[in-house]
């Protein structure tokens, strides 16, 4: 029997968005469980949520702790995020990270996704990449 190809999925969004991150774990798991094996894939999550809380600086305990993953899911919604010592959020600081990874070594797959269409976070300064 050969092992599983495990995918693990890194969820990022500003603390708005509970529900939505929710959402993105229960469509792992059900994707996991319901075709996992016929595909040979275990799916596994994670974001800031799953981390236990820190005494020091919020995003660069989550930067540490997060480590490599196969798929960023970007999410944004009514907000921006709070701004880091490099950001203008945490959101944008895990996305230039992960998109840094890519670029060097096409990984990881990075998806974004806006809650409502043509809708500017209230507290967004954007930039050009």
């Amino acid at each position: 029997m050969t092992s599983k190809q495990q995918i693990t999925i890194f969820i990022s969004s500003p603390s708005d968005l509970s529900r939505e991150r929710e959402a993105v774990r229960r469509v792992a798991k059900s994707v996991d469980d319901d075709i996992g094996d016929e595909l040979n894939v275990t799916l596994k999550t994670k974001d800031w949520e799953s981390l236990p809380p820190a005494s020091e600086k919020a995003q660069e305990y989550i930067n540490s702790k997060i480590g490599e993953y196969d798929v960023y899911v970007g999410i944004m919604g009514n907000r921006f995020g709070t701004r880091t010592d490099r950001s203008e959020s945490g959101t944008q600081e895990e996305f230039e990270r992960a998109y840094a990874a890519w670029q060097s070594t096409s990984k990881p797959e990075i998806m974004f996704y806006f809650k409502a269409a043509n809708k500017t976070p209230a507290n967004a300064k954007c930039r050009s990449w």
